[in-house]
């Protein structure tokens, strides 16, 4: 897939585009700004989530890159009190409380028998961190909570299918996204700040 894209095979780009890359202070861009001071959040003001921000944060769900491009994802916009203390049942208190949650499921027809045990998973968490910065960035917090087969039993599993008329032959779960205005933002968890130890340039 990669080949033919690379190749132009399958290349749709028939147009001349300026690729140079744009001269800028990575450390003042806009990006990093919002990488650097999301947190999650697990405290929300009882406040209501507009529309037009669970767009936008899906919207940039759909711009996350996916293993040969193949956007397995969907979610499932959670609104009512009833909803929600049904995951807080089921996982963990605090998620009852929350304004909103966005449930992620993969298609298990996106992949093969390799891929399917670890590609769904990565293509999820591209996926819920651009969610999760498109969030911040207009004011809103949000915390990734990992529905995997260690995370919660079989039995409540079941349940999250059969509430949710998902075909369990289809679908994996992927996770829980609740978002809403912070209530208050925690500091910063340390951090390796040397860069050059995380880096080997001996390649």
């Amino acid at each position: 897939w990669a080949d033919r894209i690379i190749f132009g095979e399958d290349n749709p780009d028939t147009g001349d585009q300026d690729t140079k890359r744009q001269e800028k202070n990575v450390d003042d861009s806009a990006l990093m700004k919002v990488i650097r001071e999301r947190r999650s959040i697990r405290v929300f003001r009882e406040e209501p989530v507009d529309e037009s921000v669970i767009q936008r944060a899906v919207e940039a769900m759909t711009w996350s890159p996916s293993a040969c491009n193949r956007q397995p994802w969907r979610v499932f916009t959670l609104r009512t009190r009833e909803e929600l203390e049904f995951f807080g049942q089921i996982k963990e208190r605090w998620l009852g409380k929350v304004p909103s949650a966005f449930l992620m499921i993969i298609s298990k027809h996106a992949y093969d028998e390799v891929d399917i045990h670890y590609t769904p998973y990565f293509d999820a968490g591209i996926a819920l961190q651009n969610m999760g910065l498109a969030l911040w960035d207009m004011g809103y917090g949000s915390a990734i909570i990992n529905l995997g087969r260690k995370e919660i039993s079989d039995s409540n599993r079941k349940k999250i299918f059969k509430k949710y008329q998902i075909k369990e032959e289809d679908w994996l779960l992927g996770a829980l996204l609740p978002f809403g205005v912070p209530k208050r933002i925690p500091k910063p968890p340390g951090r390796k700040t040397c860069i050059n130890d995380l880096i080997d340039w001996s390649a």
